[in-house]
């Protein structure tokens, strides 16, 4: 036994080699899973913005693309008129190419003067046959008076060929007089027309002097021409640029944010369990340090033990030299082997459950009972005023006093006869039950006439309370802080302490019966003040018909 402590003893030195690099490379593992997590910790962190400023490219490129889309469907009809505009002036530029410089040889002055000369000529003209029609119409008149102091002058021919030459000289004249006016008036006009003219030789002789120049910028055709085809290459390629926007890298920058999403989720749920994993090798390593304190103990433990062998080797071979010289009778056998004899006894015998809950539930029904009846029965309307507080408690007592005795011994005497329950002691039993519910009756009573329903509602809380501070159900041990603290303060308590030696256990009762009692006495005196307080107030209450009359 000693050989084998001593290889037990030198495989745990080696199993305390081996746990001490065990402690070490845990103690490295959660230096470096400290690392590690502290890298997932920024990763998670820089992944997160990749998938931000992803998602900002993706949108930001596709804005980008509509811009580009909605500018060329706004500017389309704007480079349309600028590609008609540029057609027009290759067009206009090749015409101007082919247009002659024609040689204009006018003066100013000679226009000017001979329009004036022209209109100061009609107008003079004009002048004289006014004047010839003025002598034209005196001589007319003269030859009327004369006629007319010679009346046979009329049938001349000759006179009447006369008045006819005159008078049709006097048309043309008029015509010709009516026609110079218009044609002075036609000459003014040309006159007044020919200023502008005038006015605009300078510069179509300046115009003149520069259309060879002109002519020259016919050559800038060819570069209307590139600069439309440059304009159409500048569209197209922006069309492309915005496809290719659209259907490329709009779509990468998506596929980006995507991937970008899904390494913040792994990276994230990475971060969630680094938790774990850094309390893990945490534990490890302090798994490993109890390990190595507790071989140290071992290591100790087997040297005692080893020790202990020794010794018990050795006084075991002294004890043999001992018994060697003892006789092995029978009776020295027995007292070595079997040195005490064993003896049971019970403190009790409980013919079932029934019999081992009865305590409890005679208890809580002799307390509902008294609730009940509290809440039925009026204590403080009576037939006419007391003398004082006594009076008025003995006169509730009439009606109360039979009900808690019988209460009592109706429910003894049923579960006697009717359940078949056996008792240690069967008088006794009664006894506790009209004491427990006289108890019982008289504090119910103190709460109802003290407060009223709401002294009802106290006892209801009571009686919730008692259901597991009085022991019924299991030992009071078995409960927790509180309800321990309030077992020795519980009216039940002490019911169903006393009902259960008197049932089964067979012990005294005496203290139990004196507790209830005092509870019952102080109860009554109590209620027999609050009558007496409520009398001098003159809190009172009477029958209906009594206050009516």
């Amino acid at each position: 036994m000693s050989s084998g402590i001593s290889q037990l003893q030198d495989g745990t030195k080696q199993l305390q080699t081996g746990t001490t690099a065990l402690q070490s490379g845990s103690a490295q593992l959660v230096t470096g899973l400290s690392q590690y997590t502290s890298g997932v910790s920024s990763a998670n962190s820089g992944s997160a913005q990749l998938v931000a400023g992803a998602q900002q490219l993706a949108t930001q490129l596709q804005k980008v693309s509509d811009e580009i889309n909605a500018k060329q469907q706004a500017k389309a009809s704007d480079l349309a008129k600028l590609d008609a505009g540029l057609t027009e002036l290759t067009q206009g530029l090749e015409k101007l190419g082919e247009i002659e410089a024609p040689n204009i040889d006018l003066n100013s002055d000679d226009i000017s003067s001979n329009a004036q000369n022209l209109t100061t000529s009609l107008d003079q003209l004009g002048g004289s046959l006014t004047k010839s029609g003025a002598n034209l119409k005196n001589i007319s008149d003269s030859l009327s008076k004369l006629i007319a102091q010679n009346p046979q002058l009329i049938t001349d021919p000759s006179v009447q060929t006369v008045m006819k030459n005159l008078q049709d000289l006097n048309t043309n004249l008029q015509a010709s007089g009516t026609s110079a006016t218009a044609s002075g008036q036609a000459a003014q006009k040309i006159n007044k027309d020919l200023q502008p003219l005038v006015a605009a030789l300078p510069e179509l002789k300046n115009l003149q002097a520069q259309l060879p120049e002109l002519k020259a910028l016919s050559k800038g055709t060819q570069a209307t021409k590139g600069a439309q085809q440059a304009i159409k290459t500048l569209n197209a390629s922006l069309t492309e640029v915005s496809n290719g926007i659209a259907t490329q890298a709009v779509p990468g920058a998506q596929q980006l944010a995507q991937g970008a999403s899904q390494l913040n989720t792994g990276l994230s749920q990475l971060n969630a369990n680094s938790g774990t994993l850094n309390q893990g090798a945490s534990q490890l390593n302090s798994g490993t340090t109890q390990l190595l304190e507790g071989e140290n103990q071992a290591i100790v433990a087997l040297g005692q033990a080893n020790t202990g062998a020794q010794t018990l080797s050795q006084k075991l071979a002294d004890g043999a030299v001992k018994l060697s010289s003892i006789h092995n009778q029978k009776s020295n056998v027995t007292a070595l082997s079997k040195p005490v004899k064993k003896d049971n006894s019970d403190l009790s015998k409980v013919a079932n459950n029934g019999t081992g809950m009865a305590p409890y539930m005679m208890s809580v029904g002799l307390f509902v009972g008294m609730v009940a009846f509290s809440a039925i029965f009026d204590f403080m309307t009576v037939g006419k005023k007391p003398k004082n507080g006594f009076l008025w408690w003995a006169d509730k007592q009439t009606v109360n006093a039979p009900v808690w005795i019988a209460q009592a011994l109706l429910m003894t005497a049923l579960l006697f006869i009717v359940d078949g329950m056996q008792t240690q002691k069967p008088v006794m039993t009664f006894v506790v039950a009209l004491v427990a519910s006289f108890a019982f009756n008289q504090f119910v009573i103190l709460f109802n006439v003290a407060f009223g329903k709401l002294g009802s509602g106290i006892m209801l809380i009571l009686m919730v309370l008692q259901l597991s501070a009085s022991a019924g159900t299991y030992p009071i041990e078995l409960s927790n802080g509180f309800f321990n603290a309030i077992h020795p303060w519980m009216p039940m308590t002490y019911s169903v302490h006393a009902l259960r030696e008197t049932i089964s256990i067979g012990g005294s009762v005496a203290l139990d019966l004196t507790v209830l009692l005092s509870l019952g006495i102080v109860s009554m005196i109590l209620t027999w003040g609050v009558y007496q307080m409520k009398l001098k107030h003159n809190q009172l209450s009477f029958p209906q018909s009594s206050a009516a009359e």
